[in-house]
């Protein structure tokens, strides 16, 4: 019995969202003509804080076996 009704809540489930997906297609869902807004693009900078680098110090970048041979 539990089987049945999970295997009916996974027919249902599937197709309530098949159904949002496919209704719109039926009604024709065209969307209204929307002005065209010109976007700004805007970089941001990042700089990097002294209080997260307090925290976590940078570690000096790994060595290669050459260059610790040549040392």
């Amino acid at each position: 019995m539990v089987n049945v009704l999970i295997d009916l809540f996974l027919v249902l489930w599937i197709v309530a969202f098949g159904a949002m997906a496919i209704v719109p297609l039926v009604l024709g869902g065209s969307r209204p003509a929307q002005p065209a807004v010109e976007t700004e693009d805007r970089v941001l900078s990042i700089v990097p804080s002294p209080i997260v680098d307090r925290i976590h110090p940078r570690r000096p970048a790994p060595t290669s076996p050459a260059q610790r041979r040549a040392a």
